[in-house]
Protein backbone atom coordinates (compact mmCIF):
# COMPACT_ATOMS: atom_id res chain seq x y z
CA UNK A 1 0.00 0.00 0.00
CA UNK A 2 0.84 3.68 -0.54
CA UNK A 3 -1.46 5.76 0.62
CA UNK A 4 -4.07 5.27 4.09
CA UNK A 5 -6.66 5.14 1.49
CA UNK A 6 -5.44 1.93 0.15
CA UNK A 7 -4.77 0.84 3.48
CA UNK A 8 -8.26 1.49 4.51
CA UNK A 9 -9.33 -0.36 1.22
CA UNK A 10 -7.35 -3.76 2.25
CA UNK A 11 -8.34 -3.26 5.63
CA UNK A 12 -12.26 -3.15 4.85
CA UNK A 13 -11.75 -6.00 2.41
CA UNK A 14 -10.93 -8.78 5.12
CA UNK A 15 -7.09 -8.58 4.56
CA UNK A 16 -4.28 -9.38 7.27
CA UNK A 17 -3.06 -6.44 7.56
CA UNK A 18 -0.06 -8.19 9.01
CA UNK A 19 1.29 -8.67 5.81
CA UNK A 20 0.57 -6.00 4.66
CA UNK A 21 3.49 -3.23 3.99
CA UNK A 22 3.09 0.76 4.10
CA UNK A 23 5.20 1.99 0.92
CA UNK A 24 5.95 5.34 -0.11
CA UNK A 25 7.81 8.80 -0.31
CA UNK A 26 5.92 11.05 1.90
CA UNK A 27 3.58 9.42 4.53
CA UNK A 28 1.23 11.96 6.48
CA UNK A 29 1.01 11.76 10.27
CA UNK A 30 -2.32 10.64 9.61
CA UNK A 31 -1.72 7.72 7.41
CA UNK A 32 1.03 6.18 9.89
CA UNK A 33 -1.48 6.71 13.20
CA UNK A 34 -4.11 4.96 11.06
CA UNK A 35 -1.68 2.40 9.38
CA UNK A 36 -0.40 1.33 13.21
CA UNK A 37 -4.29 1.35 14.42
CA UNK A 38 -4.57 -1.17 12.11
CA UNK A 39 -1.98 -2.73 12.99
CA UNK A 40 0.16 -3.15 9.51
CA UNK A 41 2.51 -5.53 9.41
CA UNK A 42 5.46 -3.51 8.19
CA UNK A 43 6.67 0.02 6.90
CA UNK A 44 8.89 0.68 4.20
CA UNK A 45 10.85 3.54 5.57
CA UNK A 46 12.57 6.01 2.87
CA UNK A 47 14.25 9.00 5.07
CA UNK A 48 15.62 10.26 8.15
CA UNK A 49 12.40 12.65 8.68
CA UNK A 50 9.67 9.25 8.47
CA UNK A 51 12.07 7.35 10.49
CA UNK A 52 11.75 9.99 13.19
CA UNK A 53 8.14 10.70 13.27
CA UNK A 54 7.67 6.81 12.93
CA UNK A 55 9.02 6.50 16.16
CA UNK A 56 7.60 9.28 17.65
CA UNK A 57 4.41 8.33 16.94
CA UNK A 58 5.25 4.25 18.03
CA UNK A 59 5.99 5.89 21.23
CA UNK A 60 2.93 7.74 21.40
CA UNK A 61 0.99 4.49 20.85
CA UNK A 62 3.09 1.75 22.98
CA UNK A 63 3.78 -0.02 19.74
CA UNK A 64 7.01 -1.54 18.60
CA UNK A 65 6.71 -0.76 14.67
CA UNK A 66 8.22 -3.33 11.87
CA UNK A 67 10.25 -2.10 9.40
CA UNK A 68 12.76 -2.25 6.28
CA UNK A 69 14.65 0.74 5.34
CA UNK A 70 14.33 1.42 1.77
CA UNK A 71 17.16 1.78 -0.11
CA UNK A 72 18.32 3.05 -4.19
CA UNK A 73 20.60 0.38 -5.12
CA UNK A 74 21.55 2.49 -7.75
CA UNK A 75 20.37 0.76 -10.45
CA UNK A 76 19.75 2.74 -14.19
CA UNK A 77 16.54 0.06 -15.65
CA UNK A 78 15.38 0.57 -18.98
CA UNK A 79 12.42 2.34 -18.02
CA UNK A 80 10.84 5.90 -18.95
CA UNK A 81 13.11 7.98 -17.05
CA UNK A 82 9.83 9.60 -14.98
CA UNK A 83 9.11 5.81 -13.47
CA UNK A 84 12.59 4.57 -12.94
CA UNK A 85 12.95 4.44 -8.75
CA UNK A 86 16.24 3.21 -8.21
CA UNK A 87 18.90 5.06 -9.80
CA UNK A 88 21.41 7.01 -6.79
CA UNK A 89 19.37 10.06 -7.37
CA UNK A 90 16.18 9.41 -6.77
CA UNK A 91 13.63 10.77 -4.48
CA UNK A 92 12.87 7.46 -3.19
CA UNK A 93 15.17 5.75 0.13
CA UNK A 94 18.18 5.26 1.25
CA UNK A 95 21.43 5.86 -0.77
CA UNK A 96 23.50 3.39 0.38
CA UNK A 97 25.74 6.20 1.65
CA UNK A 98 23.44 6.91 4.16
CA UNK A 99 22.70 3.70 5.41
CA UNK A 100 24.87 3.10 8.30
CA UNK A 101 23.59 6.12 9.48
CA UNK A 102 20.08 5.16 9.52
CA UNK A 103 20.72 1.65 11.30
CA UNK A 104 23.15 3.26 13.83
CA UNK A 105 19.55 5.81 14.82
CA UNK A 106 17.80 3.08 14.69
CA UNK A 107 19.78 0.83 16.93
CA UNK A 108 20.17 3.33 19.36
CA UNK A 109 17.92 6.58 19.20
CA UNK A 110 14.87 4.86 17.47
CA UNK A 111 13.97 2.19 20.07
CA UNK A 112 10.06 1.78 18.96
CA UNK A 113 11.62 1.10 15.42
CA UNK A 114 11.85 -2.94 14.95
CA UNK A 115 14.34 -3.60 11.92
CA UNK A 116 13.66 -6.18 9.91
CA UNK A 117 14.96 -6.12 6.82
CA UNK A 118 15.34 -4.11 3.40
CA UNK A 119 13.34 -2.86 0.70
CA UNK A 120 14.32 -1.41 -3.23
CA UNK A 121 11.80 -0.72 -5.78
CA UNK A 122 13.69 0.21 -9.11
CA UNK A 123 10.89 1.40 -11.15
CA UNK A 124 7.67 0.16 -13.04
CA UNK A 125 7.27 -1.03 -16.51
CA UNK A 126 10.66 -3.03 -16.61
CA UNK A 127 11.02 -5.71 -19.18
CA UNK A 128 14.79 -6.58 -18.44
CA UNK A 129 14.53 -9.16 -16.09
CA UNK A 130 18.51 -8.80 -15.59
CA UNK A 131 17.40 -5.21 -13.64
CA UNK A 132 16.15 -7.52 -11.26
CA UNK A 133 18.59 -9.77 -10.30
CA UNK A 134 21.26 -7.11 -10.10
CA UNK A 135 18.84 -5.62 -7.75
CA UNK A 136 18.64 -8.88 -5.68
CA UNK A 137 22.58 -9.48 -6.14
CA UNK A 138 22.83 -5.68 -4.69
CA UNK A 139 20.61 -6.19 -1.96
CA UNK A 140 21.84 -9.90 -0.22
CA UNK A 141 25.20 -8.34 -0.41
CA UNK A 142 24.23 -5.04 1.50
CA UNK A 143 22.07 -7.26 4.09
CA UNK A 144 25.36 -9.00 4.58
CA UNK A 145 27.03 -6.10 5.40
CA UNK A 146 24.43 -4.71 7.56
CA UNK A 147 24.39 -8.13 9.52
CA UNK A 148 28.26 -8.20 9.91
CA UNK A 149 28.61 -4.44 10.53
CA UNK A 150 26.15 -4.07 12.97
CA UNK A 151 25.88 -8.00 14.34
CA UNK A 152 22.52 -7.91 13.21
CA UNK A 153 19.91 -10.91 11.91
CA UNK A 154 18.44 -9.27 9.39
CA UNK A 155 16.38 -11.95 6.87
CA UNK A 156 13.71 -9.55 4.86
CA UNK A 157 14.49 -8.35 1.23
CA UNK A 158 11.45 -6.91 -0.35
CA UNK A 159 12.40 -6.20 -3.98
CA UNK A 160 9.33 -4.31 -4.89
CA UNK A 161 7.33 -4.10 -8.17
CA UNK A 162 7.06 -2.73 -11.53
CA UNK A 163 7.64 -5.90 -14.08
CA UNK A 164 6.19 -4.68 -17.30
CA UNK A 165 3.09 -5.86 -19.06
CA UNK A 166 2.91 -6.13 -22.26
CA UNK A 167 -0.48 -6.17 -24.17
CA UNK A 168 -0.60 -7.76 -28.07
Amino acid sequence: TVSGGEIYTVYNAGADMTKVLFNGNNKTKQEIELALDLKVGRFSVDNFYEAKLLNKISEEKSVTTDILIRITPGIECHAHDYIQTGQSDSKFGFDISQVDEIIDLIINKYKKLNLKGIHAHIGSQIFELKSYSDEIEILVNELNRINNKFSLNLDEINIGGGLGVKYT
